[in-house]
């Protein structure tokens, strides 16, 4: 008979136990806020441009996808605090881009003394650099750009209200590019 009471008791304090349990554990679901998930949106290619600007400016990027159309139809903007001092004007390219070619639109503002020091492709850490010395190997000025190719400044030359000063990549580029990353 004592042992049947001594099992009911502790059966009784095991299944209270239990209970007491559950209901620590709901109190605290309870007493703790729901933290909001940050949604983080990952850039695919980050393309940056190191240079002397002296004059506020706004400079933009236009990239080609196989369909052979430019994106985005104004380009990505980016304005840019004039200084004497290098700075870097950065561009982020959407998700899942794979360009096969560049336009580095200019700003307006500088009409020359703009020195372009290098420009850096990143890809989830991957990067791929292009000195001074290379960057006319890299990109073409079109005609409204006189590149100086000896300290990599440039003039516009803008002469029609129309005028689009901007460099194109070159193809080796696009193959250096498609070797690092693609």
């Amino acid at each position: 008979m004592k042992k049947i009471v001594l099992a009911i008791f502790l059966l009784t304090s095991i299944v209270s136990c239990k209970n007491e349990k559950k209901e620590t554990e709901k109190l605290i679901e309870k007493e703790t806020p729901e933290v909001e998930k940050e949604v983080v949106t990952e850039e695919f290619v980050k393309v940056t441009f190191n240079a002397v600007v002296p004059k506020d400016d706004m400079f933009s990027l236009q990239y080609k996808k196989t369909d052979e159309k430019w994106y985005p139809k104004k380009g990505i903007e980016v304005k840019v605090n004039g200084s004497e001092y290098p700075q870097d004007i950065v561009f982020s390219l959407p998700s899942n881009t794979f360009p096969i070619g560049f336009i580095f639109i200019v700003g307006e503002n500088n009409t020359e003394n703009v020195v372009i020091n290098s420009a850096t492709f990143d890809l989830e850490g991957r990067k791929y650099s292009i000195s001074k010395e290379n960057f006319h190997q890299f990109f073409n000025p079109n005609k409204y750009i006189e590149f100086n190719k000896s300290d990599n400044s440039y003039k516009i030359n803008k002469k029609a209200d129309n005028a689009r000063p901007f460099f194109n990549s070159r193809r080796l580029l696009i193959k250096r590019l498609e070797e690092k990353f693609y």
